[in-house]
């Protein structure tokens, strides 16, 4: 079994046009967070979360998610976001509506000795409530494990325990709604998945 990522079958959800995905976007943003070379991730609170219930085709969740959350990474080519591990939350599961299809998503380990730098350390003057708990580390200081291109309509659970970063190859935003989990592991989600 893959540690790090998995892609799981989309059946659960209707595939609708993106302004229907973009309709469950509110303009409440819950945090958002820069990469480099003018890269940034945003994560929004949804409308209605009645909305998206509709918007499924049969149940997947055994263990429903913490959060929902409608997240754009936006930014020009060759931008992205550094290796790093998410604060407060250990598995995902990204629903892709708009996925560019060449940008990647990357897992590592790192390499021996090295410690991660705090969100202060790398970028100043960005809205992030808990900046100074998060572990970013530098492209030198991690080891490549695992790799994976989302195409649109694509969905897969990732292990954001795990050091990750997103290489942006294109400028048209990636777009997809975000299931969060805090205090269960990614095998037990990933087992509790009815797929």
């Amino acid at each position: 079994m893959n540690n790090y990522f998995q892609k799981i079958p989309n059946d659960f959800l209707t595939t609708g046009s993106i302004e229907d995905w973009v309709n469950l976007k509110s303009d409440k943003i819950f945090s958002q967070y820069n990469g480099y070379s003018d890269c940034k991730i945003t994560y929004h609170e949804l409308t209605d979360i009645g909305n998206l219930k509709k918007m499924f085709k049969r149940s997947l969740f055994s263990i429903l998610p913490l959060n929902v959350r409608f997240v754009i990474v936006d930014g020009k080519e060759d931008s992205g976001l550094p290796p790093h591990i998410d604060h407060n939350i250990s598995v995902s599961l990204n629903y892709y509506i708009n996925a560019s299809n060449i940008d990647t998503t990357i897992f590592y380990e790192p390499k021996p000795n090295q410690a991660p730098y705090s969100y202060n350390d790398v970028f100043e003057n960005v809205y992030n409530p808990v900046k100074d708990q998060e572990k970013i580390y530098k492209f030198t200081q991690v080891d490549e494990i695992e790799r994976f291109n989302a195409v649109d309509d694509s969905a897969y659970i990732l292990n954001v325990s795990k050091i990750h970063s997103v290489i942006k190859k294109s400028s048209i935003p990636r777009i997809f709604l975000s299931f969060l989990w805090k205090d269960h592991s990614y095998e037990e989600i990933l087992k509790s998945l009815k797929i």
